[in-house]
């Protein structure tokens, strides 16, 4: 199983904003990805976030991999 959160957020913190080279509040993409084998034991975490202005996402995983859950 594979459980996905994508979503656009504002007010980036000033920390944030260094790391991504952009602006104190400027919109971010905030994703958050969790892989689940089919015993059910999480095999993959992700958090990713990302500069709003500058990205664009592209998500595939074939049926085959994600299993009958």
């Amino acid at each position: 199983m594979l459980a996905k959160r994508m979503g656009a957020e504002e007010g980036t913190p000033l920390e944030e904003a260094k790391l991504l080279r952009t602006a104190p509040g400027a919109p971010v993409l905030a994703v958050q990805r969790t892989s689940i084998d089919a015993r059910g034991s999480v095999v993959e975490t992700a958090d990713l976030l990302m500069a709003g202005g500058r990205v664009s996402a592209v998500f595939i995983t074939p049926l085959s991999e994600v299993g009958t859950d």
